[in-house]
């Protein structure tokens, strides 16, 4: 596992971003921006820090600013809209906007189904309000992108942080950005706790802490991720399987042959007489849909309006019987 530091390109309005993608995994990530993802169809686990849940059609999540979050289909593929925005977005209006925490990333736990239904209509004509482009889109987005921050706001639990806890938020954040960097680069040599900890100034005791806490694994464990996955895009290549292990950072080959078994299942030999098999399913998924398939202004427009029509038909069935 390694986390990502996604700049968000706001490339049709400034500080407004929205998508409607198919995602099957999407490693630890964080931004500096919300993030609002509401689930259309599929099923996924969310994991921040060291809690997770699942999300499916009608769920809806909220991530912080600079918060580390991870989304696993587990398989499948959910299909999410994702609205990204900027903490800056009102700040001439509302600069305190910067500094509120939403305390439940679960938002559809911690509302009433009435107005889960609410928020997952409002959210879903936001978007068709972004992919149309009409005359007046910007100020429709924005007018819907304000309102939405309201309506979480007043009814999610959240907080406000002081100043001094927001830059000290941006100061944890730029650590461990400086410690996952480190190991990303250098992973593929030996590496002791001690040396990175020097380099964030930090003990070596206090940075195990800090890293589990933070991150939600160990350090160790992250770093053996990092390897593992080194060795998983190798090993397809016509090479001894010690030089895999070497070349991915394992001190001792059998180390590899235990992540392997921990992580798929087989030892690496296994998983190498089986890769061919493995690829010719992985190939075939992806001309199906390939992870992070990105739809098309047209066919989100399309998709959303095949949900929002699925669910109204529903409602007046569902009255109907009533």
């Amino acid at each position: 596992m390694s986390l990502e530091y996604e700049i968000v390109p706001y490339d049709k309005i400034k500080d407004i971003k929205i998508t409607l993608a198919d995602i099957s995994c999407r490693p630890y990530h964080e931004h500096k921006d919300y993030e609002v993802l509401a689930v259309l169809r599929g099923r996924a686990k969310i994991r921040v820090s060291t809690s997770e849940f699942y999300v499916s059609k009608d769920s809806i999540a909220v991530f912080n600013s600079r918060q580390p979050h991870k989304i696993d289909a587990e398989g499948g593929q959910v299909t999410a809209l994702t609205i990204q925005f900027s903490p800056f977005l009102c700040r001439e209006y509302y600069p305190h906007a910067r500094r509120l925490i939403f305390s439940n990333e679960n938002v559809s736990s911690a509302i009433d189904k009435k107005l889960n239904g609410e928020l997952m209509d409002h959210i879903c004509r936001t978007a068709m309000n972004y992919f149309r482009d009409d005359r007046l889109f910007e100020l429709k987005c924005l007018r819907d992108i304000m309102h939405l921050l309201v309506l979480f706001a007043e009814n999610l639990p959240c907080k406000y942080i002081s100043p001094e806890q927001y830059h000290r938020r941006v100061s944890k954040e730029a650590r461990i950005n400086a410690i996952t960097s480190y190991l990303d680069t250098k992973y593929q040599h030996s590496i002791r706790l001690e040396d990175v900890a020097k380099l964030v100034e930090m003990t070596p005791a206090y940075l195990s802490h800090f890293f589990s806490k933070n991150i939600g694994i160990s350090f160790q464990e992250y770093l053996n991720n990092l390897r593992f996955e080194h060795a998983l895009r190798q090993i397809d290549r016509k090479l001894p399987l010690r030089d895999i292990a070497e070349g991915s950072g394992f001190s001792d080959p059998k180390y590899m042959t235990k992540m392997f078994v921990k992580k798929t299942g087989m030892t690496p030999s296994e998983y190498r007489n089986r890769f061919k098999k493995i690829k010719k399913r992985q190939r075939q998924k992806a001309e199906k849909k390939p992870n992070g398939y990105s739809y098309s202004e047209e066919e989100s427009l399309k998709l959303i309006q095949e949900y929002l029509m699925s669910d109204e038909q529903l409602e007046k069935a569902t009255t109907a019987i009533l």
